[in-house]
């Protein structure tokens, strides 16, 4: 889910979206999938599964939703997510 109270400030570039994050100062590059699961987390927390289902990926497809596994550590590695026990 995203931290509490968190808003970031967002621009569009082509297929890129520069995002400032106010808490921590920094500003991260990320494509579209990464916005459309900030979007879906800032709607509502779900764990990983759930995520997957809200963005259209079968959970139980492994191969598919490795790259997702990748993106929410990546994401909260950033700060930019808070994980949520399953």
């Amino acid at each position: 889910m995203a931290p509490h109270g968190a808003f970031w400030l967002r621009e569009q570039f082509g297929e890129s979206h520069l995002l400032f994050n106010p808490a921590s100062n920094e500003t991260h590059i990320l494509n579209d999938l990464a916005i459309a699961t900030l979007e879906q987390l800032r709607q509502a927390p779900a764990n990983g599964p759930e995520l997957l289902e809200r963005l259209g990926v079968d959970p139980q497809d492994v191969e598919t939703a490795r790259p997702y596994a990748r993106l929410l550590r990546d994401l909260d590695l950033l700060g930019l997510i808070l994980p949520v026990d399953s």
